[in-house]
């Protein structure tokens, strides 16, 4: 099956896992690898890989500073 437009690939903002496979299943389509969402409640895009969801961005906000605490913490 080849994808015509980026929406056959991108559910959009969903709730969460079951919400994106609610959006991919209805109307009797199969979730494919490489099927998007963006997880509104975790706050990051997810792919379907085939046989679950997985992560594919993170924000990295809080990185830094809980690795400079961590650091530090260590030094001390």
């Amino acid at each position: 099956a080849s994808v015509s437009t980026f929406d056959d690939k991108y559910a959009g903002a969903k709730a969460d896992d079951a919400a994106a496979d609610t959006y991919f299943t209805t109307g009797g389509r199969s979730k494919n690898a490489g099927d998007l969402y963006y997880s509104s409640s975790a706050g990051n895009v997810r792919i379907w890989n085939g046989s679950a969801w997985e992560d594919v961005a993170v924000s990295t906000s809080g990185f830094a500073t809980a690795g400079f605490s961590i650091a530090m913490s260590i030094a001390l």
